[in-house]
């Protein structure tokens, strides 16, 4: 699947020395792609496994994606609802307690979180981050304000 060769087969072919780099897609002969989203995965490969070849090597990428969409997406969307929900019915507590908690509820059965949030697609992990990243800065904005 294209997800492979988006950040696994990256990872391990730059970290194993591996003469797998024909089989890279043109966006990563070209250089075009960042670095940036395998890293993790590069580090796994390279200081962890040292490229021994197991099962785990398959199912690690997909274990720390999957907490990333965890903490970094799923916290980060729970937190913000309720901030903004609080923001705008700061008289009701009830109310925005009621809908941050929908909002949460809605994102946690999201059929993009539920197929895509585990897979080392690098648009999941930037989800996860433009999620925290909104959060963080709704937060520094509402103390500067």
């Amino acid at each position: 699947p294209d997800e492979t060769y988006q950040a696994t087969l990256v990872a391990q072919t730059h970290a194993c020395d591996t003469a797998k780099l024909n089989l890279l897609p043109w966006e990563w002969r070209n250089h075009v792609r960042s670095y940036a989203h395998i890293l993790p995965f590069y580090t796994y490969f390279k200081y962890i496994s040292e490229c021994s070849g197991s099962i785990f090597d398959e199912l690690a990428p997909r274990a720390m994606q999957s907490t990333l969409t965890a903490t970094a997406g799923d916290v980060a969307v729970a937190l913000y609802a309720y901030r903004h929900a609080k923001r705008v019915y700061e008289r009701d507590e009830a109310r925005a307690r009621a809908v941050a908690q929908t909002t949460f509820v809605c994102h946690l059965t999201c059929w993009f979180i539920a197929y895509c949030g585990q897979r080392t697609y690098s648009s999941a992990a930037e989800a996860s981050f433009t999620t925290l990243g909104v959060l963080l800065f709704d937060g520094l904005r509402a103390r500067v304000a």
